[in-house]
């Protein structure tokens, strides 16, 4: 309360949480689960499905619909030239 009886602000920490979840929500990366953002860290170092799906203790498969679910979520289409095979 000194704070503001002196001029200065207060914002709630709840407030300042929500908007800053906001914040990340909006960018696209703050659209992928945890699970894609490893992915999507894997697929940066150039590792395989088989070796991604290995290091993340998943099948091929679910990786390939991280990998779809990624490009669907960046903006990315399968007319790109992206699958979700990604070096297969």
């Amino acid at each position: 309360m000194e704070s503001v009886a002196a001029g200065g602000t207060v914002i709630d920490p709840e407030v300042v949480r929500l908007m800053l979840r906001r914040r990340q929500m909006n960018e696209p990366l703050g659209r992928l689960t945890s699970r894609e953002r490893a992915v999507l860290g894997l697929m940066a170092e150039g590792r395989m499905n088989a070796d991604i799906a290995a290091a993340l203790h998943v099948s091929q498969p679910t990786v390939a619909k991280s990998i779809g679910s990624i490009f669907l979520k960046l903006g990315l289409s399968e007319g790109d030239g992206h699958r979700g095979c990604w070096p297969c």
